[in-house]
């Protein structure tokens, strides 16, 4: 029997502001790679600090963080422009509908 090289254990951001949401994802991502590092936060800013300081393998946000939305941590993580790009997912409990109404009324 030969050894197996298992990749490291993933360093995983994940932010929202929903405690329910929050633990729902850390149960998920945990189901998935047990051995995951997981650093979870509640609002923007508190998510980019974490960031500057720690590299990730995989970001997990939702849009409407407090103190800046996930876009816009998007945003920040694509101008770092790290090779290759962290994949990045970003969670929206918004419907279609919210989208066209809200684009209706600007």
């Amino acid at each position: 029997m030969t050894a197996v090289d298992l990749p490291a254990a993933p360093r995983v951001l994940i932010a929202d502001a929903d405690p329910g949401v929050r633990n729902a994802l850390i149960e998920l991502v945990l189901s998935v790679r047990r051995d995951a590092n997981l650093e979870v936060c509640s609002d923007g800013p508190r998510a980019l600090e974490w960031l500057d300081l720690h590299p990730v393998n995989l970001i997990i946000a939702d849009w409407d963080l407090p103190g800046f939305d996930g876009l816009s941590l998007l945003r920040g993580v694509r101008e770092q422009q790290q090779q290759p790009a962290v994949p990045f997912i970003l969670l929206s409990n918004r419907s279609d509908r919210d989208r066209k109404s809200t684009r209706l009324n600007s």
